[in-house]
């Protein structure tokens, strides 16, 4: 029989005012229209010292 092979991920939990939400669309200039779970879609941002080693595409979960 095959072992599932399962990866552990350790994830950040949002803290006082962040949510979870879902990247939509990408606008482009490191801005991206987000959906979060409190129902609203939202404007958001990569910041400038995560730009470059961070890859978020449509479909990810973002905080």
């Amino acid at each position: 029989m095959e072992e599932e092979q399962q990866e552990i991920t350790r994830v950040r939990m949002p803290r006082d005012r962040e949510v979870f939400g879902v990247v939509q669309q990408r606008l482009g200039g490191s801005r991206m229209k987000v959906l979060c779970l409190d129902g609203k879609a939202r404007i958001c941002r990569i910041p400038g010292r995560l730009k470059r080693s961070l890859w978020v595409r449509e479909g990810d979960i973002v905080v």
